[in-house]
């Protein structure tokens, strides 16, 4: 006896392409925005090393130690032992002789975005108790609409927060 299987019929198989299409498209806005808080949040990560690393050299030397940076796009983050310096010029910004930066190109669309420190005005740590007395402050780093913040208080206390809660397992700005 000959079975006859039944296949898909043209207009099955239409639907099934319709409906992978479909949710393919739902998900990708919600896998993009994830995409953003990592890249915010990863920065984030990296700067707060970078600066905690500036006070810890700073408390090591007994000399005060200065996290230059400028904002924008290209953005830069740099430690040194010399003010003022530009950290987008190569070597400009040095510190034991080499370069100790963070450069935005490296970290995809995210930009320093805000700040609120005075024009030309720097990082300070002193040397003494490792405090940024007069040079505290706040850097904001941004994607596609999220937001976070690297805290910088008198003591030299660096913290990370989200803007409005926006960057996941942080607390809020």
């Amino acid at each position: 006896m000959l079975k006859t299987g039944r296949g898909l019929t043209l207009i099955e198989l239409l639907m099934v392409i319709a409906v992978t299409v479909l949710l393919a498209v739902l998900g990708a806005a919600p896998i993009g925005h994830l995409v953003s808080h990592w890249q915010v949040r990863s920065t984030l990560d990296k700067s707060q090393t970078l600066v905690r690393y500036a006070r810890e050299q700073a408390l090591a030397s007994g000399q005060p130690v200065w996290v230059a940076f400028r904002p924008g796009r290209p953005w830069c983050l740099a430690v040194t032992q010399q003010w003022p310096c530009d950290c987008l010029q190569a070597n400009d910004c040095q510190f034991n002789q080499r370069s100790v930066n963070l450069l935005g190109q490296a970290n995809g669309a995210v930009s320093l975005s805000a700040h609120t420190f005075a024009p030309g005005q720097a990082l300070r740590f002193d040397g003494l108790r490792g405090f940024s007395v007069g040079h505290a402050g706040r850097w904001q780093f941004s994607r596609d609409g999220v937001a976070g913040e690297l805290v910088i208080s008198n003591h030299g206390r660096v913290r990370r927060c989200g803007v409005d809660g926006a960057i996941i397992g942080l607390a809020s700005c």
